[in-house]
């Protein structure tokens, strides 16, 4: 089989800009490519058997990673920060880029709704982004906390200082049920997640897409927290780098994994060389935000 080139020219409604990709695949090898998204390292592969099509014969049927019921491609489908590539923080307008996720604050975070419900009754009006600032609710991270809408059980301790600060009693802001509910330090939830790609759990690609995203909008809004001096901390340029890492590192993984749900578990050599190459990747990736999340949160170098 000879060499080619592909040359992908990306066309998507009000794109960011994407410029052309070109790459050599050789005889032998193989390569996918996904709109947004530089095409994948070449791989060894078993080029006889995928072109058995072109000879009346029917090749192995590949077997799409984790993409198992149509509600998994609906939920896919719908996420439309998949394809943003990571920019760099400090170039970022962050009044344009909180006014287009402000909803998606809001329904990740519905504690602070009722609390502008409350205070409201006093005449006093805040914003969504101020109290997530205000709140330790900022920092949490969690796999799988999740419940079917893929919000986040809420943490009283995380929501109770700013409460506090407003006069509001806890219990008035959250349910009794959900007061009792117990939360796992961030640390613990990264080493769930990584543990999930090594024990290969049902879904863990797609709920891997969503927490990308929520540490892509958690981790820029305290970047702009500390950057503004909202947030006060030890280290600012330190603590600066290190949440402007893990933005970039979610960013790259959700490129990842992509390709890995355009990749299979076949028993093809190409397959098998595919997958192992991203599940690879990411494990890496979440081990480095690990590292990086203990020196932001482990250390306490946060401060109110």
């Amino acid at each position: 089989m000879q060499e080619i080139e592909l040359f992908l020219i990306v066309l998507c409604i009000n794109p960011p800009y994407y410029p052309p990709h070109r790459i050599n695949v050789k005889g032998g090898f193989q390569s996918s490519i996904i709109a947004g998204m530089k095409p994948s390292i070449p791989v060894t592969c078993d080029a006889m058997q995928i072109a058995q099509w072109a000879k009346g014969q029917r090749p192995v049927e590949p077997v799409q990673m984790y993409m198992s019921t149509q509600e998994d491609l609906s939920e896919l489908a719908g996420l439309s920060l998949v394809y943003v590539p990571y920019c760099e923080l400090e170039d970022v307008n962050f009044d344009r880029w909180i006014d287009q996720r402000r909803e998606w604050f809001e329904r990740e975070f519905p504690w602070t709704k009722r609390l502008q419900k409350l205070l409201a009754e006093d005449g006093i009006k805040v914003d969504t982004i101020d109290l997530l600032i205000e709140s330790k609710d900022l920092w949490r991270f969690a796999w799988p906390e999740y419940n079917q809408y893929r919000i986040l059980a809420e943490d009283p301790k995380a929501i109770k200082e700013v409460a506090d600060q407003y006069s509001v009693k806890i219990e008035n802001l959250i349910s009794g049920e959900v007061i009792q509910c117990k939360q796992t330090p961030n640390i613990e939830a990264f080493e769930k997640w990584l543990n999930a790609f090594k024990s290969e759990e049902s879904n863990v690609a797609i709920s891997s897409i969503h927490t990308c995203v929520f540490l892509i909008n958690m981790r820029s809004l305290a970047w702009y927290g500390v950057n503004d001096g909202h947030i006060q901390v030890e280290n600012k340029q330190q603590v600066l780098d290190l949440l402007s890492e893990q933005v970039q590192i979610a960013s790259n993984m959700l490129m990842t994994l992509n390709q890995l749900l355009l990749a299979d578990k076949g028993k093809s050599v190409c397959s098998m060389a595919q997958y192992d190459e991203y599940i690879k990747k990411i494990r890496e990736d979440i081990s480095l935000m690990i590292k990086t999340e203990r020196e932001v949160i482990g250390d306490e170098n946060v401060s109110k």
